[in-house]
């Protein structure tokens, strides 16, 4: 939503990764202003596929539910338009899911202050359990949810949507039934 600051650049890292993304949806939740356009102008010149999907302003958890409803690939990946991936985020997560066979996989990521681009601090697990726990109590900065995200989508079917019921920690909550249904691992 309004994320024309971030949008073009975000795209560029999913255009970006090693691993092949054969489809990209990225769904605007009503945006009013310059989003929709650069979207578009990016989609036109784009390696990977982008499909836009336009709707009134509803939240973000409607929002991911609505692309996890259109994407048809058998890992589903999410990005929030003000968060960028690692090159080979994609591609060391496959590698760890199928080493591992595990059904969900997590990652590091890097903090950043958005008007300079400084970095200040990583936050960084080996263990799930402990991390979703310490997120869940609020310690440290938490346990990253949406972008670090990769999942197989035959976990969908047996763990919830997003809840728009949620004003905050619709991920954390998505994440957590996701959790408890399929064996997770962290990259």
């Amino acid at each position: 939503y309004n994320a024309e600051r971030w949008i073009r650049e975000t795209l560029m890292s999913v255009a970006g990764q090693t691993f092949p993304v054969l489809e990209c949806i990225v769904v605007d939740d009503g945006s009013t202003d310059e989003s929709v356009t650069i979207v578009r102008d990016i989609s036109e010149s784009s390696s990977v596929p982008i499909r836009l999907i336009q709707g009134p302003n509803r939240g973000v958890s409607l929002a991911r539910n609505a692309g996890i409803d259109k994407s048809t690939g058998d890992l589903v990946a999410f990005l929030d338009a003000d968060d960028l991936w690692n090159p080979r985020k994609l591609e060391l997560q496959v590698d760890l899911m199928n080493r591992t066979n595990a059904d969900l996989c997590f990652c590091s990521y890097e903090m950043f202050e958005a008007k300079t681009g400084k970095a200040t601090g990583v936050v960084t697990t080996r263990n799930v359990d402990q991390a979703l726990r310490r997120w869940l109590a609020m310690e440290g900065n938490g346990f990253a949810g949406g972008s670090t995200l990769l999942l197989r989508r035959e976990l969908l079917k047996h763990t919830r949507a997003f809840s728009p019921e949620l004003f905050s920690g619709e991920d954390f909550a998505f994440i957590w039934s996701a959790h408890q249904v399929g064996h997770a691992t962290m990259e």
